[in-house]
């Protein structure tokens, strides 16, 4: 299962190295890439996680989730 997030504040490989951190944490992530030019994150799962959860760990980071979709 993979989900694709867009976020907004994503401006640097700072940024990428921690959102990609942030996100691995969450139990169930398997592997993160981030896009800095498109400002998305796909994010390869085990198992269905709760986009509030993914939503709330990007913002509480300090950037902004505009819509997570499952690809």
């Amino acid at each position: 299962m993979k989900k694709k997030i867009t976020i907004e504040g994503i401006t640097s490989s700072y940024c990428i190295t921690h959102i990609t951190d942030i996100l691995k944490d969450i139990c169930g992530v398997i592997n993160v890439w981030i896009n800095l030019d498109e400002k998305n994150a796909i994010i390869k799962l085990d198992f269905n996680i709760d986009d509030n959860k993914l939503s709330t760990a990007i913002n509480n980071a300090g950037y902004k989730t505009i819509i997570v979709k499952s690809i």
